[in-house]
């Protein structure tokens, strides 16, 4: 067994603790972004009802596991389309 100095015990546990700051920033970031994500979606469905009444399954689907992206193009596209089918056409630039 190695022998480890009281300064090398303190040196790993201060590492510890700063991995353990890290990890926690980490989460609660990518938890704030998907929060951001979930409101977006929500408001985007929100907006196509107002529109369009209630929405058909393949709409709320495709809302709900939307990448931001696509979440962008379809706000952008509410504006000037007419129809569901051409607001979430999958090949629209």
């Amino acid at each position: 067994m190695t022998y480890i100095c009281s300064l090398e015990r303190i040196g790993i546990e201060k590492g510890i603790q700063l991995g353990i700051q890290i990890g926690i920033q980490l989460v609660t970031q990518q938890r704030m972004e998907l929060a951001i994500l979930e409101g977006e979606r929500k408001m985007l469905r929100k907006l196509v009802e107002s529109g369009f009444g209630t929405l058909p399954t393949w709409v709320l689907d495709k809302i709900s596991s939307a990448p931001e992206h696509d979440i962008d193009r379809w706000a952008y596209a509410l504006l000037s389309e007419s129809s569901l089918e051409a607001i979430f056409n999958e090949n629209q630039v």
